[in-house]
């Protein structure tokens, strides 16, 4: 991902001079260690304070280093039948130690995340539950690339698996998709939540 922005970065620079600004960094985002107190106007996080350890922390973190008034962007799982998927994959896998996964409760509703503003010190300038859908026509490629490129989602349930496990997993994955889809195209649908927070004072 840093990778890409540092590409697009590279190629708009010289006719688009907001890009000359654009600071892309790899950072752990519960802490975002080298970001000085109220330095940065926006932060944005795809999938990210639903996915690490502590959400609240990392979202303190983004309102440590924005600026007053500054914009915080996200948006979040709050569902999604891609994940109910590989969560029956991987009980067919590991039959009843296969891990559950759960969107964390303060963000993963839209109720949860004003509360979670409010309480960090943000307004809710916009919180909504929108659906998505992804399209898997073609799901093998799709499929590989998520499970077998180490996606946040996949590795939660696929982190310590064997070869010989993976490939089933992914197998697995693969009929169940075109078990419920067998007509094209086929289409996995998502409920994101995309929020947007003014930092108060």
């Amino acid at each position: 991902m840093i990778e890409q922005v540092q590409k697009r970065q590279k190629e708009e620079q010289d006719s688009n001079p907001i890009w000359s600004r654009v600071e892309a960094k790899v950072l752990d985002a519960q802490v975002l260690d080298g970001i000085e107190d109220a330095f940065i106007s926006h932060i944005t996080g795809t999938m990210v304070y639903n996915l690490v350890s502590n959400g609240r922390q990392a979202l303190e973190a983004a309102h440590r280093v924005l600026q007053p008034g500054g914009i915080i962007g996200m948006t979040l799982g709050a569902g999604a039948e891609w994940m109910e998927m590989m969560a029956q994959a991987a009980k067919k896998i590991r039959g009843e130690t296969a891990p559950v996964y759960q969107f964390p409760k303060g963000y993963g509703t839209v109720e949860g995340i004003r509360a979670e503003f409010e309480t960090v010190g943000f307004s809710a300038e916009c919180v909504e539950l929108i659906e998505s859908f992804m399209d898997v026509s073609d799901p093998k490629p799709l499929v590989d690339m998520f499970i077998r490129g180490k996606n946040p989602g996949a590795m939660f349930f696929v982190a310590d698996y064997t070869e010989a496990e993976l490939d089933a997993y992914v197998e697995e994955v693969l009929r169940l998709i075109e078990e419920k889809y067998p007509e094209l195209p086929r289409k996995l649908k998502g409920l994101m939540i995309v929020a947007v927070g003014k930092k108060l004072g």
